[in-house]
């Protein structure tokens, strides 16, 4: 199950928000913390409820196998406005 929007700028820097959180969020906080690396489409994603960072596209299809959304607003990407 997909419990909240992320960003991963790096293998080692993954910011997760809190929950119903947007992605926009997330970077709202990055920006604070004085980062200032590019946040582009391929650094955006969701954890699951086991911790797993998954990006756009196969969140979208997990969110749809595990039957937490019927259908997605933008296939084949998952956005949190799909969620909450």
């Amino acid at each position: 199950m997909i419990v909240a929007a992320a960003i991963k700028l790096t293998d080692d820097d993954l910011y997760v928000g809190n929950l119903e959180d947007r992605h926009c969020d997330v970077i709202s906080r990055i920006r604070k913390e004085g980062i200032k690396l590019p946040i582009l489409q391929d650094n955006q994603g969701f954890v699951t409820d086991e911790g797993q960072f998954l990006r756009r596209g196969a969140a979208g299809a997990h969110a749809m196998k595990s039957g937490q959304i019927t259908k997605l607003k933008f296939p084949p990407n998952l956005y949190s406005e799909d969620l909450w």
